[in-house]
């Protein structure tokens, strides 16, 4: 079982992915912003980040930046209705990225995959 952490501001995406994080019997914890997100990280050390990239507070983009800055190797899986934004993600280290909508059958694939490595 690994520790998954989902930052996330819309409550019925976080929701969904709950289910099948949880469904795969990971513990799950949840993040409304970047700022609660990199918070909780240095709390729980989270073996994979699920985050959104558009978010008040603080964006998944920065939330990016900081986490690399404080954890060597961290797994992240980004996702956002904007394509250019996904680029930026995978550059700065996502091991996946999707965009919005999501594919839940494709983010538990790649959640699986990604915990595997």
């Amino acid at each position: 079982m690994a520790t998954v952490l989902v930052i996330e501001d819309d409550p019925p995406t976080r929701k969904a992915i709950r289910a099948i994080i949880e469904d795969r019997g990971h513990e799950l914890w949840e993040a409304s912003n970047g700022e609660e997100g990199v918070m909780l990280c240095r709390l729980l050390l989270p073996e994979l980040v699920v985050t959104d990239i558009m978010m008040p507070v603080q964006g998944g983009i920065e939330t990016m930046v900081d986490l690399n800055a404080i954890f060597s190797g961290v797994k992240v899986i980004a996702m956002s209705g904007h394509a250019d934004k996904l680029e930026l993600a995978l550059r700065l280290g996502a091991r996946n990225v999707f965009l919005k909508p999501l594919s839940l059958g494709a983010l538990d694939e790649a959640v699986t995959a990604v915990l595997q490595t």
